[in-house]
């Protein structure tokens, strides 16, 4: 009797020990502490805090490290609890929702070593493959698109180098001897390439074309469920929300604190072969459109409804006028010389007032998480620029 006893004695502290850990929330914590440590925070926040955005960190976080992303969630919480001393309506919606996160990232921390697994896949799109570099281990993915080897400071090199197969190159027998478990495909897929994973009753998910941001979380939702990585999958959608919604709050704050500055007289454009804006399915749009600065590129596009891209002509360009050019090509260097060279853009405010800038083309319009970088990137620039006028102002 008294051995069942202490069988059972033991077997009840280890359930409520677990249940503590996974259960543990705000409203665990005895509330007088609670309070302490909001208030000591809230004490040393007389001051809004400095550019947290950091563009490394942010990819570094929205590629799947956690600890950087622990380390992000910081910054933003200290932002959040500044709103919160200055009543702003946001504040506690973004501190509930980084409260989740950590909340799943500490589960995350205490099931990943039960979730091992020996399945593989092969993602044949950019963006799947970008989704599974954040949510598996390297031997489980199968090969990766070419062109993602141009990835090595957005991507872990240790990924790119242990992954050997191309998907393009990929010959059928590669795919019998790899055998994937499942295979991500989207729209845009070629027809041979669909019907190599079918000849040999490969599994195929189809993924949907992005057109919005929320699209992008909904594709890595999905492919984390697929891959039996839904907690974690779910912790980069959350924080791929929360960054957006913390950069569309920071440039908020910024138009208030500058509205002599025309944010909204700001143009992305694109060269591949031919100069050309965002049309309105692309996710550069969606960037401008987040951040409601979309007015300029909505007089060009209006006529072109539902188009990736616009093409457009050096008098459209001139005739706009913009404050704020980025230019995305793949040498954006080179874009920019030659825009700040040629006379004919002399007299446009954006390359008079030296505000022609350069963002990633593979962060463009990528359909991953990492577009958030080149919002940031924006972001930044425009935080930069509001304190240098009013440095000149004084």
């Amino acid at each position: 009797m008294k051995s069942f006893l202490l069988y059972l004695f033991s077997f009840s502290f280890v359930i409520s020990w677990w249940a503590l850990v996974f259960f543990q929330n705000e409203n665990s914590i005895p509330k007088t502490e609670m309070l302490q440590q909001k208030a000591s925070k809230e004490i040393h926040l007389q001051v809004d805090p400095k550019n947290f955005i950091c563009p490394k960190k942010l990819k570094a976080a929205l590629t799947g490290n956690l600890s950087e992303m622990k380390l992000l969630l910081d910054g933003f919480e200290e932002r959040a609890f500044y709103l919160k001393l200055k009543n702003a309506p946001q504040a506690e919606k973004l501190l509930s929702s980084i409260q989740n996160i950590r909340y799943l990232i500490l589960k995350e921390n205490l099931e990943e070593e039960k979730a091992k697994s020996n399945k593989r896949y092969f993602p044949q799109t950019y963006s799947s493959a970008i989704a599974l570099f954040s949510l598996l281990d390297k031997e489980q993915i199968v090969a990766i698109p070419k062109g993602l080897r141009e990835y090595k400071d957005l991507l872990p090199p240790s990924y790119l180098e242990a992954i050997t197969l191309n998907c393009e190159n990929t010959y059928a027998e590669q795919i019998y001897l790899e055998k994937p478990s499942l295979a991500f495909v989207a729209p845009y897929s070629l027809p041979r390439t669909i019907k190599k994973f079918e000849e040999q009753n490969i599994p195929i998910c189809l993924l949907s074309s992005c057109y919005s941001l929320k699209d992008i979380t909904k594709n890595l939702l999905e492919i984390g469920e697929k891959v039996h990585k839904k907690n974690k999958s779910l912790i980069l959608a959350s924080f791929f929300d929360l960054s957006l919604a913390i950069l569309e709050e920071k440039f908020n704050s910024i138009k208030t604190s500058s509205p002599s500055i025309p944010f909204d007289k700001t143009l992305i454009l694109t060269y591949y072969g031919h100069l050309s804006l965002s049309g309105q399915l692309s996710l550069n749009y969606q960037i401008l459109k987040h951040l409601n600065i979309h007015k300029s590129l909505d007089e060009l596009v209006k006529d072109y409804p539902m188009q990736w891209g616009v093409k457009v002509s050096k008098e459209q360009i001139k005739n706009v006028d913009p404050d704020f050019l980025f230019l995305i090509s793949p040498d954006s260097l080179k874009l920019l010389n030659l825009f700040k060279k040629d006379p004919f853009f002399s007299n446009i405010k954006a390359v008079k007032k030296n505000t022609c800038l350069t963002l990633d083309e593979r962060c463009s319009d990528n359909p991953s998480l990492l577009v958030a970088i080149n919002l940031a990137h924006i972001l930044n620039y425009f935080s930069q620029y509001s304190k240098d006028l009013s440095n000149v102002t004084v």
